[in-house]
């Protein structure tokens, strides 16, 4: 049996184990635990035996450095290690790194607040507002895609905020797991270590008892003007087609989940569906009423709306699209992506980057163009439309009032045709950004051009 203890100043871990003896331990080991020449502190660490193979995994997280000036110096981390016979052996370069948090990081325990047989780690995101919910999925507890990262509580951070007095401010500190009322449903109680006296200084979360995976479903890919290619050997004919695709790690049943062509509305709802992690479902919008996966609707070439709810009614996806071309498909690539583009339909399989040549009814775009914004206004998600009449090299960024770029969505060479780029309101620190007006650029080998939009909160 060992004790394993944290050192606030230069973040060192220090493992004494027992002699054998009551209340005797004899010191083993301490190291510095960073990659950080400046980091400031090891905050926190956790035991736990995820996959129940008799070795436990140890978590740990660490603060990041402030400066005096409020500055953040360097970001907090999350890393972990599995138990070893010797502890004496284990040093830094055995621990795996599984993220890390421009706002520091303050606490991290285990959990299942969600009550569904997967153990959860729980992170306390300091300076960032935000709660951490990493929940295990997989069968390597020390694998980024063992786990699927959900935030489950996130503060305005645009609050006004006065220096040096943290009004304003929700400093997540201290956590805790459990079901506090006894209802059979799971609970999170933490603590804001905020100055401010405008913001409450302990706060309680419970779950609701519904999935937490239904974000892991997208729009992959969508075929509106279908001519000869695709499910003529289902249907006789060419039919339009949606293909949904689970990017996470864990199967999501999508029974009660509604579909159609316009926001808000539903035309076809799902039986018992589960569609495994990396694996693709199609939707065939057929206008029939033939049952799932059939939609009773038809998308139009012209342009309009996919849509999809959950059986709660809350929404799943909503991608709207402008007039499409003929026997050419629209999709992301990779598959899961925010870089949408045109493609050779694949429908079930792995988008392709390819567009035949020899399809007489594709044509490049003829000019140069870039879109408004949709939606605008926008929180917290828009898409940007743009046409590219050749291939190069190109570069689109979103930029602050004081031109200062903020985030970086393309930077690379992409081919002619017509793209769609989603911007999900962060900034190049993975950070929400504030409300207000911002622009974004396209620079092409020969164009640029700006236009304005605004974030909302």
């Amino acid at each position: 049996m060992e004790i394993y203890t944290v050192a606030w100043e230069y973040y060192h871990l220090i493992i004494y184990e027992n002699t054998g003896s009551e209340d005797l331990y004899a010191y083993q080991t301490d190291f510095y635990v960073s990659n950080e020449l400046n980091e400031r502190a090891n905050q926190s660490i956790v035991m736990a035996n995820f996959n129940d193979d008799n070795t436990n995994e140890l978590y740990a997280v660490t603060s990041g450095t402030i400066s005096l000036t409020g500055e953040l110096l360097t970001p907090g981390y999350f890393y972990g290690i599995e138990g070893s016979s010797n502890v004496s052996d284990i040093t830094f370069s055995n621990f795996h790194y599984f993220n890390h948090y421009q706002g520091g990081l303050r606490q991290i325990i285990t959990g299942d607040a969600d009550m569904d047989g997967n153990p959860n780690l729980y992170l306390a995101g300091h300076y960032n507002e935000a709660v951490y919910d990493w929940e295990y999925v997989g069968d390597n507890p020390l694998s980024d895609s063992s786990f699927v990262e959900h935030i489950i509580f996130l503060d305005d951070t645009t609050d006004d905020f006065t220096s040096g007095t943290d009004q304003g401010k929700v400093r997540v500190a201290k956590l805790f797991s459990g079901d506090i009322d006894n209802d059979n449903q799971g609970d999170i109680v933490f603590t804001s270590a905020g100055l401010g006296s405008d913001k409450p200084h302990i706060y309680f979360l419970e779950h609701d008892g519904s999935s937490d995976l239904t974000a892991t479903i997208i729009v992959n890919e969508f075929l509106a003007s279908n001519e000869t290619c695709c499910g003529s050997e289902i249907f006789g004919s060419g039919e339009d087609f949606v293909e949904l695709y689970n990017y996470g790690t864990a199967p999501v049943n999508i029974e009660g989940w509604g579909f159609s062509d316009s926001e808000g509305s539903i035309a076809t709802t799902a039986p018992d569906t589960t569609i495994p992690p990396g694996e693709f479902l199609i939707l065939w919008y057929t206008g029939e009423t033939n049952g799932f996966p059939e939609i009773d609707a038809k998308l139009s070439s012209g342009g309009e709306t996919v849509y999809g709810e959950d059986s709660s009614g809350t929404t799943v996806f909503s991608v709207s699209f402008d007039a499409q071309d003929e026997d050419v498909s629209y999709g992301r690539y990779p598959d899961g992506s925010d870089t949408w583009q045109q493609m050779n339909p694949t429908p079930g399989s792995t988008n392709t980057n390819l567009l035949s040549n020899d399809n007489s009814f594709y044509s490049a775009p003829e000019y140069f163009s870039l879109g408004q914004n949709y939606p605008n206004p926008f929180n917290p998600q828009t898409q940007f439309h743009y046409d590219l009449p050749k291939s190069g090299n190109i570069h689109l960024g979103i930029y602050d009032v004081l031109g200062k770029e903020v985030y970086t969505l393309i930077n690379g060479y992409q081919r002619a045709g017509k793209h769609n780029v989603l911007w999900t309101g962060i900034n190049n620190k993975g950070l929400q950004v504030q409300s207000g007006i911002y622009f974004y650029r396209l620079t092409t080998e020969s164009e640029i051009t700006t236009k304005k939009m605004v974030y909302t909160k």
